[in-house]
């Protein structure tokens, strides 16, 4: 049986806060293309079948703002954009949310604010159909922020396939709280939500409807408690004799994170579902640190020469569902 692996990555720019003036090349985008073009062939030898991965844009105000045009990263990097379509990658959006505030005269997580968020999303949308000739399919808002309004518009624009959610998530304010930052509103709520791929129902987005054959499908990342069976085994002796043992906070299964959580979570999630797949994350600045390279370069590797990998199949969303058949 195959196992979808949706393999996804935020191209963006490196900073989080954009200089307005002469903002800087996305070097971590030519990273992440020069790189992982060269795992395309290692990781199909390793699973038999060729690798698509999922590219996620900035096309939203900050980018128009700062670079002149919300297109700028697919027109300034075409011969990327193009080369990524022939291999029959996934190619869609990663709205974020930044404002520009005159008064502050700086740039603000306006997540309180819904019809900036609304219109974040329409421009994204716009600009992608205006440049390459085509609709997007696909998103993942920015900064792990979602709420009902931004799904419902996100459906209604026409986008098919919302890899946002991170199962397990709690809300919080914001991304970065340590007054570097402005920010307005809280982040999305991720906790009791399905973990796997569904049509979301006409009145909440956390709630599957089979019956919606042309609803959106929300498609979660991969999460877990990055918890090894001795370590479970010595919380719950703890608990049993009365001590403090606290369960371990869910992680998503973000690859510049430690190759050993990834692979806890992603063999439980293996040995546990019975049509399991994989979602997975990474910005594509994370390419261009070399302690996040090398983390990313262990964990791909650690999944090509994985005990299931000749299973391992490097799916866009549309190719994940069809092969876990899911209706």
């Amino acid at each position: 049986m195959a196992i979808p692996i949706i393999f996804c990555i935020d191209v963006e720019p490196d900073a989080r806060v954009v200089p307005r003036d002469d903002a800087p090349l996305w070097v971590g985008y030519e990273r992440s293309f020069e790189f992982l073009a060269e795992m395309r062939g290692p990781l199909g030898d390793a699973t038999g079948a060729d690798v698509h991965y999922n590219w996620f844009y900035r096309l939203d105000p900050q980018v128009e703002l700062c670079y002149g045009s919300a297109a700028w990263p697919i027109t300034h990097y075409d011969e990327y954009f193009a080369a990524l379509d022939k291999a029959g990658d996934e190619l869609g959006l990663h709205p974020h949310a930044w404002h520009w505030d005159e008064v502050k005269n700086d740039w603000v997580a306006d997540h309180a604010n819904q019809p900036y968020i609304d219109e974040c999303l329409e421009m994204c949308v716009s600009t992608y159909t205006e440049t390459v000739g085509k609709p997007p399919l696909s998103f993942r808002f920015g900064d792990r922020f979602y709420n009902e309004a931004t799904s419902r518009r996100a459906e209604a624009l026409g986008l098919k396939y919302d890899l946002t959610a991170e199962p397990g998530s709690k809300p919080v304010d914001a991304i970065v709280m340590d007054g570097t930052e402005n920010y307005t509103g809280q982040l999305g709520d991720f906790t009791n939500m399905p973990t796997f791929p569904y049509h979301r129902s006409a009145d909440d987005w956390k709630t599957p409807d089979a019956s919606r054959a042309d609803g959106m499908w929300i498609v979660p990342l991969s999460s877990g408690v990055p918890e090894s069976n001795l370590g479970r085994m010595k919380r719950i002796a703890k608990s049993i004799l009365g001590n403090n043992a606290e369960r371990p906070e869910i992680a998503t299964m973000n690859l510049s994170r430690h190759v050993a959580t990834n692979m806890l979570i992603a063999n439980r999630i293996i040995a546990s579902s019975p049509k399991p797949y994989l979602a997975c994350v990474i910005r594509a600045n994370d390419l261009a640190k070399p302690d996040s390279r090398e983390r990313i370069d262990g964990a791909l590797r650690a999944l090509a020469a994985h005990g299931r990998a000749k299973d391992f199949r490097f799916m866009r969303p549309d190719e994940a569902i069809d092969a876990l058949e899911i209706s």
